[in-house]
């Protein structure tokens, strides 16, 4: 209903167009991973908190479509612009999440230009016409929606994949921006975007080459679909594996999930390993294991392990000082190549 009285003077904002898209992928990266697919998604299936920009984007009518449509009859009868093309073409139960991506492009497309992708222009973009509706949106937004819209499914991204492009990466902010961010949600996220970053650069010198391979191959058994990227839970049992101890696993998924996606890629999971393992498994203080651990607790710890490894040494004392040059040789291990 909202989407109908926007006309062409009234287009969304594309840093607004970005957020609803995102919270609506995470929505389908968390049902994805529980192997719920929508297969029907369109605006409509988009519920908005609030009239206003900042609204929350909730995706209600999971599922329906599998127990009341199994054969896509109903859907074959009733297209509308954001049906992906494969339910037209089948009466096949579709398997995946291709079918949602397809039409989250679909939705995309029309918050950014005004409307959803035109039988002509599925699959592909070209023409005046095109060109002239994506002028005043950036290069990403369009190469987020060209990506989404492939007409194979295996050529589209997951949820997960679509979750870090650069579209909704770069324009979207860590936090949402219908949140109220109080001082101190803004200084755990400053403290965990500080422990990532130390410890991916700490990684190719602490963990030695094989450790890694094995974290790299256990990581891509764990990924079926290829994407580069695993579920927290998924990711939450490979830890265990590695390390039994679940009150030290939990805060350093939380710790390396900085925009709490609920997906790791392998760099996010080689660092919470080398959190749990190298300062978490010992407790805090090297104590018995106790919690919670948040990043206000390992952050100065990951600064002092840093300035030991990459400082200045005086007197065989390493100094609160770091040379670019000793950084950059330091980094030259077999681990380092793999990382990169």
């Amino acid at each position: 209903d909202w989407m109908d009285r926007l006309d062409e003077g009234n287009w969304l904002q594309e840093q607004t167009c970005a957020q609803y898209v995102r919270q609506a992928v995470l929505a389908l990266c968390h049902s994805h991973a529980a192997q719920v697919f929508h297969r029907d998604l369109k605006p409509s299936s988009l519920i908005l908190t609030t009239k206003l920009p900042d609204a929350v984007v909730k995706v209600g009518d999971f599922g329906l479509a599998g127990i009341l449509d199994p054969d896509n009859s109903i859907i074959q009868q009733n297209p509308h612009q954001y049906t992906v093309p494969e339910v037209l073409r089948s009466s096949e139960p579709v398997k995946g999440g291709a079918v949602d991506m397809w039409s989250v492009g679909a939705i995309a497309h029309a918050l950014l230009v005004g409307h959803g992708p035109s039988e002509s222009s599925r699959g592909f973009f070209g023409g005046s016409k095109d060109d002239e509706s994506w002028s005043e949106r950036s290069p990403l937004s369009r190469d987020f929606v060209q990506r989404l819209l492939r007409p194979h499914a295996a050529d589209r991204p997951t949820a997960a994949k679509a979750l870090n492009h650069p579209w909704l990466k770069g324009i979207t902010p860590l936090m949402n921006i219908n949140t109220q961010v109080s001082a101190d949600i803004a200084r755990d996220l400053r403290y965990k975007t500080l422990c990532y970053t130390l410890t991916l650069v700490l990684l190719p010198v602490v963990v030695p080459y094989r450790d890694f391979d094995q974290l790299r191959v256990a990581f891509q058994q764990s990924d079926p679909d290829r994407d580069g990227f695993i579920p927290r839970s998924v990711g939450q049992r490979l830890l265990l594996s590695r390390c039994n101890i679940a009150e030290a696993v939990t805060p350093a998924l939380n710790i390396v999930d900085v925009g709490k996606t609920d997906t790791l890629d392998l760099a996010a999971t080689a660092c919470a390993d080398l959190i749990i393992r190298e300062f978490f498994a010992s407790g805090p203080t090297s104590n018995p294991l106790v919690g919670p651990f948040g990043a206000t607790d390992l952050a100065p710890r990951l600064l002092k392990r840093f300035f030991e490894v990459f400082g200045d040494r005086r007197n065989g004392t390493a100094t609160a000082q770091v040379q670019a040059a000793t950084v950059k040789g330091k980094l030259r291990t077999a681990t380092a190549k793999d990382v990169e």
